[in-house]
């Protein structure tokens, strides 16, 4: 059977729920299935939820747990292996061997939050989930506390001019996330939330990056399943530098853009330092 029969064949697949409890891949739009499979676990192999040395499902529980076929299964796989971020061993599966780890963005921090709060000003939110969860193993190393510890998730989408152009998803200490309701992150800015408990900001730490969307995120974000997003995550820490919540911001790039003003730095490289600027829009 060749790749576009296989297509075929998982086109006639039904949209049921896997075995594994993972909802099968939407079947609309115009890109294909292996390669909406791929970005799934692409993605889970650069956001850190899976590591270095771990061991993927076997085909045949991929293609039960997504509902496609073992061939679509193999060549997501197979596509992850040509970009250097799985190994296939005939015997011993298919193991993650990318390690990755971009370096932050730092900028003044009073800048930071005047672009949150203009952000917040222009644009509307949508509240798509909030739940207590246990701390995923990325989230526990960033936040500094044991996997699996409590914290508050919370999933809002932003809109401006009827259009989505960001999903902002974000894990929580409890204790910082005392005032969070479901009205509350729908009107309220989270800077706000966080001092009236007892949280204030002091510092935090950017990473700039990129993803891909999977077939959730093109839902939520109105894109295309396999769309570049930028993705901004952001770690804040309380004024005794104790990290307390971590977010991840995927942004539309046609619907959005971060900039930062800069001027050059008095360092031997010449390199550059984050400012604020006096110029005309």
């Amino acid at each position: 059977m060749s790749d576009t029969d296989d297509e075929i064949h998982d086109m006639d697949e039904g949209g049921a729920v896997g075995e594994g409890g993972r909802a099968a891949l939407g079947r609309e739009g115009p890109t294909p299935l292996y390669h909406r499979l791929y970005v799934i676990f692409r993605e889970k192999i650069l956001g850190g939820e899976l590591r270095d040395g771990d061991v993927l499902p076997a085909e045949l529980d991929i293609a039960r747990d997504y509902g496609v076929s073992r061939i679509t299964a193999k060549r997501a796989l197979d596509d992850l292996a040509a970009e250097g971020l799985v190994s296939r061993q005939r015997g011993r599966g298919t193991m993650v061997t990318h390690h990755y780890r971009p370096a932050p963005i730092r900028a003044p921090l009073d800048g930071l939050i005047a672009t949150i709060q203009n952000i917040g000003a222009r644009s509307g939110v949508r509240l798509v989930s909030l739940a207590r969860v246990a701390a995923p193993a990325a989230i526990a190393e960033e936040l500094k506390i044991d996997p699996g510890t409590e914290l508050v998730a919370a999933e809002r989408v932003r809109s401006a001019d009827g259009r989505p152009f960001a999903l902002l998803a974000t894990h929580t200490l409890p204790a910082a996330a005392a005032a969070f309701t479901e009205r509350s992150l729908a009107h309220r800015p989270r800077l706000g939330l966080f001092e009236e408990a007892g949280f204030a900001v002091a510092a935090a730490r950017q990473k700039l990056s990129a993803q891909l969307a999977d077939d959730r995120l093109a839902v939520l974000l109105e894109v295309e399943p396999g769309a570049a997003l930028l993705r901004l995550t952001r770690t804040m820490y309380d004024q005794a530098m104790r990290p307390f919540d971590h977010l991840v911001s995927l942004y539309v790039p046609g619907r959005f853009e971060y900039r930062m003003d800069l001027t050059r730095s008095d360092d031997e490289d010449g390199g550059w330092k984050p400012a604020r600027l006096s110029v005309g829009e």
